[in-house]
């Protein structure tokens, strides 16, 4: 488990800390991440949330050709088109 040293630094009229590159790269979090924190005694435990898995989030970036429509025709049974 990896450590490291953070201090405590004044961000406007809250309080912060950074978390090391290799840290970040080690967890795969990237800025924007959102974290879940509880206090565990004198301890605080940073948890990187699940993401949301949509079909936009799974796009975003690509650009390529765009999908086919693929026709399956009328239905057949009691699938809603």
């Amino acid at each position: 488990m990896a450590t490291a040293t953070a201090t405590l630094t004044r961000w406007g009229t809250s309080a912060g800390i950074v978390i090391p590159k290799s840290m970040r790269n080690d967890l795969r979090l990237s800025v924007g991440d959102k974290l879940d924190i509880r206090q565990e005694g004198r301890s605080i435990v940073l948890t990187p949330q699940e993401p949301e898995w949509t079909l936009s989030s799974l796009m975003a970036g690509y650009d390529g050709p765009p999908p086919e429509v693929i026709d399956c025709g009328e239905p057949v049974g009691r699938e809603v088109w």
